[in-house]
Order: structure tokens, then C-alpha cells, then sequence
């Protein structure tokens, strides 16, 4: 789904403030996505018990590195790096 101008904007302001430490913006920017990525990494781990684990983890890898994000970046694209990471954590351990 593509964002309109102001929807971006939007998102670039709550990324901005997110970054700078505001809970509530962050829990704003993942409400924005959660959606997207639990079916994202459903696709990726076939269970949407771990998705929702996943997504979790997601969550908090991206509160923790906060730090290291251009303000200006994509949070979308932010969000489902790590999610990809995240899930591809999983699968390894799943192998193991």
C-alpha cells in the first residue's frame, strides 16, 4: 500500500520522535505496521504463534537500537529489517 505525501510526513514525524526516546510515538509507529509484519513473518515461519513471538522481538530490538537509525530513514524498512533478522534468528534456531 503506497502512503500518501502527508501520511509520510506523518510517519517521518512519529520515526523522529520515536528516535528521540517518545514511548508513546514509538508504540504509535509499531500499531502503524504491527499488522504487516505479523503477516510478513508468518510467511517467513509458518506459525502464527511465532509471528506474534517474532513481531515481539521486533518490537524490542527496534526500541533498543533506536539510537543508530537515520531520522530520516523509511520506519517501514526499518521495521522489516529487523523483522527479517529476527525471523531468520528463529529459523536458525529452529535448525539447531
Amino acid at each position: 500500500m503506497e502512503q500518501s505525501p502527508r501520511n509520510m510526513a506523518d510517519e517521518r514525524d512519529l520515526l523522529a520522535a520515536a528516535l528521540a526516546g517518545d514511548e508513546c510515538a514509538f508504540g504509535n509507529l509499531i500499531d502503524a505496521h504491527r499488522r504487516g509484519l505479523e503477516v510478513y513473518c508468518y510467511l517467513m515461519l509458518g506459525s502464527p504463534n511465532d509471528a506474534r513471538e517474532v513481531v515481539e522481538e521486533t518490537v524490542l530490538r527496534a526500541w533498543g537500537r533506536r539510537e543508530r537509525v537515520e531520522p530520516r530513514a523509511s520506519a517501514r524498512l526499518w521495521l522489516f529489517r529487523i523483522a527479517t533478522n529476527a525471523c531468520l534468528d528463529e529459523l536458525e534456531r529452529r535448525d539447531r
